[in-house]
């Protein structure tokens, strides 16, 4: 409160609440006294409107200097007059003058209100090379940065460091926007530059073919989100309906259809904090529009709506493959140091190659408030957040930050592959989609149909069969995809595996990513799974994973999405898991699973805490050797009341539970039938 306004006069809070808000300037309250009494000047006036609009919208862009009158302009009021000259919100007198110390009239506030309103709802204009970008807090430019690297790389530079600054590039093809192909030993340093793209839907770096290229202290946007955001603005349970509006500074329906019709997820989030809500991935069966920018959503269920309330965030977007903000494709020991993603369809995406790549303190996360938006961001990436493939070997994430995405927040995989034909136990016929990643010396891992484990083995040769017919009907289909075979190929193995069988499953686990690291990394407000992992050999170590709408960590192969394999020898040490299993009902916190089979090996689950979880705390089926001792299970969360154990034990042997402490009420462990040699204490 100010010194002179009494607790209880009328206005008392809302004059507080104007300076906290920050639309008060100094000059206006000398030793903290408002003087309730004294008439308001047009340049106190306009100071107020200019100091609000760039708290609500960011800073004003255009400035408008010339009225007869500005010698006698007090030093502190020239720049608000000329920013809200520049903008529109104030035109002055017709002689050309402004009369800045004047008393303003009740019927110039209510115009230059007016005019500001208007402000907020009219789109920025394009900013140009040269100017300044409030956003990003540096200049603009526009040069040719391929052919800088290149030309840095060709005259043997290790380092090309940039000049601070906000780049806009545009994409190069297929490439992106910009590319590092067949390149060594080389690193760009952004220097705290940020790199505009134009195009959501095109990759925005691309490494392939590299050896040891690094980014760092970078930060990446697209200057067209690729996503839209809206505030809902009523909710009628009862016809399944959802009305929304769409912000300024935001992608809108009209403008881009794409954005809604062909997505797939939408994501809810709180007004408040903008943390992930559950809504049970809500989706909508028909769009109708209100009027500008707003519209109404069918959706398919009363259930849908649950958690949600008028005021909250819808965010989504529609998938497009190859807008992917780093893709790193058949490359060796490359990565990112100090590196913030802000907005694209997938945060990185590796495929491919040796792999070891490293990536320390990089950031995905809501960007800044776009130019002319009044509203902040609550959504970074419409897919996942990291999206690994087919590398011999895993990446290292160490000190870093993954939050408020439409799908997972780490998957790492390969290939799914069957057996068309027995020839011997040395030898037999594959069937794939493509033969791009599995080669002679890779080792095999066998299974039959119901995905029971038959054997390893190396790969002597493999010997593409032109026009091969298979006995057996290979095809596939699952709710998320389907496999069905275009190429064959005749596999010498060097040792024998038994009861091969036509339709058998095969994986390759040479190249499914294995040896991963993940350690002191953050992960939250996630609609799926925060760490999906499919490679073995690997370990999650100091980490948080909070709000999802699925397991916390998941480890599983997903025969339904074709994406191998069995979990081998992962350790899970020391991680705190907070609000865990949303959107699933059935999904521990800690999950471990298969569809088919039971060849996940050798799980270690150390020292982790777990509170506020939907449902168990872990989940723990399809194992063959397995460790759970010295965990803390704090909660459950008291809104999901369907009777459950703290930790499920299925389809599991050679298992030690031991050391583990839970909550007063929530004791039990369950261990099914379907057992062998488990010894819990």
């Amino acid at each position: 409160p100010f010194a002179d306004v009494a607790e209880n006069a009328w206005f008392a809070k809302t004059v507080s609440a104007a300076k906290a808000y920050g639309a008060i300037d100094g000059n206006l309250v000398a030793d903290d006294n408002f003087k309730p009494d004294t008439p308001i000047t047009r340049a106190e006036m306009t100071s107020v409107i200019v100091l609000l609009a760039e708290e609500i919208r960011g800073a004003l862009l255009n400035q408008k200097d010339g009225f007869s009158d500005a010698a006698a302009f007090a030093d502190w009021t020239k720049d608000y007059i000329a920013k809200a000259a520049g903008e529109g919100i104030v035109t002055g007198n017709p002689d050309g003058s402004f009369n800045a110390n004047g008393n303003a009239t009740r019927a110039e506030a209510a115009v230059i209100i007016k005019r500001f309103r208007d402000l907020l709802n009219k789109a920025p204009r394009k900013l140009e090379a040269g100017e300044y970008h409030p956003v990003y807090d540096a200049v603009i430019y526009e040069v040719d940065l391929q052919k800088m690297i290149e030309d840095a790389y060709a005259a043997g530079q290790k380092t090309l460091t940039l000049e601070k600054g906000a780049y806009r590039l545009k994409p190069q093809g297929k490439g992106g926007h910009l590319r590092f192909i067949d390149m060594k030993d080389f690193t760009l340093d952004g220097n705290g530059s940020t790199l505009l793209y134009e195009s959501p839907g095109a990759a925005g770096v691309t490494i392939e073919g590299c050896e040891n290229v690094f980014l760092k202290n970078l930060q990446t946007d697209c200057e067209k989100l690729s996503f839209w955001q809206a505030r809902i603005t009523a909710i009628d349970p009862e016809e399944f309906t959802i009305d929304f509006v769409i912000p300024n500074g935001y992608r809108d329906y009209a403008d881009d259809k794409a954005g809604l019709t062909d997505q797939i997820y939408l994501s809810f989030h709180k007004a408040e904090n903008g943390d992930y809500i559950d809504a049970n991935s809500l989706t909508f069966s028909r769009l109708t529009k209100l009027g500008d920018r707003r519209y109404r959503m069918m959706s398919a269920t009363a259930a849908k709506t649950k958690g949600l309330k008028v005021g909250d965030y819808m965010a989504g977007g529609n998938r497009v493959s190859t807008g992917v903000s780093v893709n790193i494709d058949n490359s060796k020991q490359c990565g990112l140091d100090n590196y913030t993603i802000w907005s694209g369809q997938v945060g990185l995406f590796m495929n491919a190659g040796y792999g070891d790549h490293r990536f320390n303190n990089v950031r995905l996360e809501p960007g800044p408030r776009p130019l002319g938006a009044i509203e902040d961001r609550v959504f970074s990436t419409v897919a996942d957040a990291a999206h690994l493939r087919r590398m011999e070997v895993g990446p290292k994430i160490t000190n870093s930050v993954f939050r408020n995405m439409g799908d997972d927040g780490f998957n790492n995989y390969g290939r799914f592959y069957r057996i068309a034909e027995r020839l011997s136990d040395t030898e037999f016929v594959i069937a794939a989609g493509s033969f791009d990643s599995v080669f002679a010396g890779d080792t095999l891992r066998l299974y039959s149909p119901e995905g029971d484990a038959l054997g390893a083995a190396e790969i002597v040769s493999l010997t593409e069969i032109e026009g091969y017919n298979p006995k057996t009907n290979l095809h596939a289909e699952f709710d998320a995809t389907t496999f069905d075979p275009k190429v064959y190929a005749r596999v010498k193995l060097n040792a024998p595996v038994k009861n091969m069988t036509p339709g058998g499953w095969i994986t390759n686990a040479s190249r499914n990513c294995s040896g991963f690291e993940i350690k002191n990394t953050y992960y939250a407000n996630i609609r799926s799974r925060g760490i999906l992992v499919k490679g073995s050999d690997g370990l999650i170590e100091n980490c948080t994973i909070y709000n999802t709408g699925m397991a916390g960590i998941l480890l599983a192969p997903e025969f339904n999405w074709m994406e191998a394999a069995f979990v081998h020898n992962v350790t899970l040490r020391n991680n705190t898991l907070i609000k865990n299993g949303y959107g699933n009902a059935g999904q521990g916190a800690i999950y471990v699973h298969s569809m088919y089979g039971r060849d996940n090996r050798n799980i270690v689950i150390e020292g982790n805490t777990i509170r506020d979880c939907a449902y168990w705390a872990m989940d723990l089926s399809c194992i063959d050797g397995l460790k759970v001792f010295n965990n803390k299970v704090e909660s459950r969360d008291p809104d999901y009341t369907t009777p459950v154990s703290v930790i499920r034990i299925d389809k599991v042997k050679n298992a030690e539970i031991y050391g583990n402490t839970f909550p007063d009420g929530w004791t039990e462990i369950e261990v099914t039938s379907d057992t062998e040699n488990i010894n819990v204490k």
